[in-house]
């Protein structure tokens, strides 16, 4: 069983924990009260995950964007038409063929 998760929910729950254990590690140093300290833990654990959550969300819309632009630039040839082509004799479409290249069609 995969278990697969958002990563902006992942990040902005880690920056909650994260928030919380600091606070309460702060308050029980600090000595203050634990209600004070609970409190004030609970707080962190909201901004913290409000944080988080701006963070993911950053994180996740810049790799999507470089993953968008990368298949772009970079598109992968259609080579099952290729393939057929070459199989009818003909010759494929420029652009189809991974081997595609100003020299390789000068070649042929």
């Amino acid at each position: 069983m995969k278990i697969v998760r958002e990563p902006t929910r992942v990040i902005a729950s880690v920056f909650g924990l994260c928030g919380f254990l600091v606070a309460l590690l702060a308050g029980l140093r600090a000595g203050a009260s634990t209600t004070s300290t609970l409190l004030t833990a609970i707080v962190a654990l909201l901004a913290c995950r409000a944080l988080g959550l701006f963070a993911g969300w950053c994180g996740e819309r810049s790799v999507l964007d470089f993953l968008e632009s990368y298949r772009e630039a970079r598109p992968v040839p259609d080579v099952k038409a290729a393939e057929r082509a070459v199989l009818r004799g003909e010759r494929p479409r420029a652009g189809s063929s991974p081997v595609d290249s100003p020299v390789n069609n000068s070649a042929a």
